[in-house]
């Protein structure tokens, strides 16, 4: 089991800003940390820190005891404060038997810089233990060696621009830093084989995802399934984003955890 991991909070005493809870606006602006944060409940742990070995070690507990393989971490860019936080995030994974992987987030992204984030993901992090590889052959990269895994989130914005994946996938393939890479892409052309073949073909992904599994309008999901990729099922706790943007209104009720638990029914009768 994989989970989506955000390294993006400073707090003190490390530092003297609230990086991520206070809106960007510091205090009086938008949130006032520590009591006021910007965010739909209250952390546990309070306002952490996410280079905090303090903050690192029970997260690494709570995956462990919820089960969790893999920590998909939020990743920004080269040199970005994400980037900074990753050495910190392996080592703690490693300790508690937790594998890293990776979500290139928009901010930034181009399809023309992807294959240097690739490469770069591979070069600095890909000799850690905790780096995690998955031997999944694919129709775009049939070698059965173990490669890194990287998501892209939303991925169809580079297609709004004109932009194609193809070309940066085709470039690592078969290199050293060859990774095996999952689109987040058009929800309604995932749902049938022919469906993600027309996407496989077009952008030559090794496999696909849908982060907003169980938005308003996305319809049940459904898994089709060849050795040519891979499909992936998502399944989260609800969703509340009053707090989380400005004018958000995106409110999925947790129900108790019962809304939580049709969505594991879902994905576990699909057989992703």
């Amino acid at each position: 089991m994989l989970a989506h991991y955000y390294p993006w909070y400073s707090a003190p005493p490390r530092t003297t800003t609230y990086r991520h809870w206070d809106g960007g606006g510091g205090c009086g602006a938008t949130f006032c940390p520590p009591d006021d944060l910007q965010a739909a409940s209250y952390p546990l742990l309070g306002p952490y820190d996410s280079r905090s070995a303090a903050v690192l070690a029970p997260h690494m507990q709570w995956a462990v005891q919820a089960k969790i393989d893999v920590l998909v971490v939020s990743w920004w860019g080269q040199g970005s404060y994400e980037d900074a936080t990753v050495p910190a995030i392996l080592d703690a994974a490693q300790a508690h038997g937790v594998k890293i992987a990776f979500t290139i987030e928009p901010g930034g992204r181009s399809v023309s810089r992807a294959s240097s984030d690739l490469r770069y993901l591979s070069e600095r992090y890909g000799g850690h233990p905790a780096y995690y590889r998955l031997s999944r052959p694919s129709k775009y990269a049939r070698s059965p060696l173990p490669r890194g895994v990287v998501f892209v989130f939303r991925a169809r914005f580079e297609e709004q621009r004109g932009e194609r994946w193809a070309p940066a996938l085709d470039s690592i393939r078969g290199t050293a830093h060859a990774t095996l890479v999952v689109l987040d892409t058009w929800a309604d052309r995932l749902g049938t084989d022919a469906g993600v073949r027309g996407e496989l073909d077009r952008t030559h992904a090794d496999g696909f995802y849908q982060y907003e599994l169980g938005y308003p309008g996305l319809g049940p999901n459904r898994f089709p399934r060849s050795p040519d990729y891979w499909m992936l099922g998502t399944v989260g706790p609800g969703w509340d984003d009053r707090r989380l943007t400005r004018g958000g209104t995106t409110v999925i009720d947790r129900e108790g955890g019962a809304y939580y638990e049709r969505l594991w029914a879902q994905v576990v009768a699909a057989r992703p």
